[in-house]
């Protein structure tokens, strides 16, 4: 699994990079591979003058990241079964693990507690689930 580049060793680059080194010697001072260094040249780069700069890379590392489409897995089979689990008075945490335990998709903690105070908000009593009988 490759890590992301940092914003040192994209600075490193830049600065090799306006002293005449090649990938190879870039990538073997960083520890990177490098056709690592190539990849991050070429989709970093300046559009016109194909200059690379660090400052230019990381906004376009920034603006990536924010326009990454995140997939919701909360589908309505996943948002009935995690509803049948908090009703039966299971807390957030112990869905998600119940659901990682059956093999099945999950989404974080975090998510099932939106949910929650969405139907809240909307009039519903999810919040309110107890066991029966207790």
């Amino acid at each position: 699994m490759s890590k992301q580049i940092t914003e040192e060793q994209r600075y490193t680059i830049e600065s090799m990079l306006e002293q005449g080194y090649s990938n190879a010697k870039i990538s073997r001072v960083i520890g990177i591979d490098r056709s690592n260094v190539g990849i991050e040249r070429k989709r970093n780069c300046d559009a016109r003058s194909k200059k690379y700069t660090s400052e230019l890379a990381e906004r376009k590392r920034l603006r990536r990241q924010k326009e990454r489409s995140r997939a919701i897995k909360f589908t309505p089979e996943l948002q009935e079964h995690c509803e049948n689990l908090l009703r039966q008075d299971y807390s957030p945490e112990q869905v998600v693990g119940i659901l990682e335990k059956q093999g099945e998709e999950t989404m974080s903690i975090e998510y099932i507690y939106r949910h929650l105070w969405s139907d809240k908000k909307a009039g519903g009593d999810l919040y309110t689930s107890k066991k029966k009988g207790s």
